[in-house]
C-alpha cells in the first residue's frame, strides 16, 4: 500500500513537532552515515534544534570542520554547484508540478479534440467542428491513410512473394497463371481511402468559407457531391 505525501509545512502542535524532529534526525542520521559507508565519501550533518545551546554533529565536531574547511577552499562556483537551500528545494519542486500541469492540460486538450472528431465521424456531423479542429482531423485521417497504405503494400508484397515461391515449386512453369495482386481489390481501395481524403480536404475548404462569408443553403452544401439525394 503506498503512503501519502505528507504537507511540507511547519507541524503546529508543539509536542508533535518535537516527536517528530527526535524521529527524523535518528533517520537523518543514519541514512548519512549509510551514504559514507556505502558509498565511500565524506559526509557529516549539523542540526541545529530549537531551544539546544549546541548542534548535533555527525560524525564528530572535528571531522565536520575538517570537512566544512575543505568546502571553503574549494572555488566558489564549485561550493554552489550542487548546493540547494529549502527555498530552492520548494522552487524546484514547484515547477515539476507546474510541468506536470501543463503536461496534462495538455493531453487533456488533445483528448477533447480526438473525441469531438470520432463523434463527428460517427455521426456524420461536422458542423461543431471548428477549423483547427477540422484541420486536425484532416491530419489524423492522413496518418491513418498513410498506414493503411503501408499495410496494403505489405500485404502485397507478401503474395508477390509467395505467388513466385509457389511458381518455382510447380517447375517455374507460370503460364496461364494469373498473379494474385491483378485482380486485387488494392487499387480499388486505395481509390476509396483517396476519395474519404479529398472529403475531407473539401469539409475544410467548406468551412474556411463559412466562416470568412456566410451564405444561405443546406447546412453542408459540400456533402451532395459525395451523398446525393436521388
Amino acid at each position: 500500500m503506498s503512503r501519502t505525501s505528507m504537507k511540507l509545512q511547519l507541524i503546529a502542535d508543539d509536542a508533535a513537532r518535537k516527536t517528530s524532529l527526535k524521529k527524523r534526525k535518528k533517520g537523518l542520521l543514519k541514512k548519512v552515515q549509510e551514504l559514507s559507508i556505502l558509498c565511500d565519501v565524506d559526509a557529516c550533518a549539523i542540526i541545529y534544534g530549537p531551544g539546544e545551546r549546541s548542534p548535533e554533529v555527525w560524525p564528530s565536531p572535528e571531522e565536520a570542520t575538517r570537512m566544512l574547511m575543505r568546502l571553503r577552499d574549494m572555488p566558489e562556483m564549485e561550493q554552489k554547484q550542487k548546493m540547494m537551500n529549502q527555498e530552492e528545494f520548494l522552487y524546484q519542486k514547484m515547477r515539476k508540478l507546474v510541468d506536470q500541469l501543463h503536461k496534462q492540460e495538455f493531453e487533456n486538450r488533445e483528448m477533447e479534440k480526438k473525441l469531438k472528431m470520432y463523434e463527428a465521424l460517427r455521426t456524420g456531423n461536422f458542423n461543431d467542428l471548428d477549423i483547427e479542429q477540422a484541420i486536425s482531423l484532416s491530419m489524423m485521417i492522413e496518418m491513418k491513410l498513410k498506414k493503411i497504405y503501408e499495410k496494403m503494400d505489405a500485404i502485397r508484397k507478401h503474395q508477390e512473394m509467395a505467388w513466385v515461391d509457389g511458381a518455382v515449386q510447380e517447375g517455374g512453369n507460370s503460364a496461364g497463371l494469373n498473379a494474385p495482386w491483378e485482380n486485387n481489390p488494392t487499387e480499388q481501395g486505395r481509390e476509396i481511402l483517396q476519395r474519404q481524403k479529398q472529403m475531407m480536404d473539401t469539409m475544410i475548404l467548406a468551412r474556411t468559407n463559412e466562416t470568412n462569408q456566410p451564405s444561405p443553403g443546406p447546412a453542408n452544401p459540400w456533402m451532395a457531391s459525395f451523398f446525393p439525394s436521388n
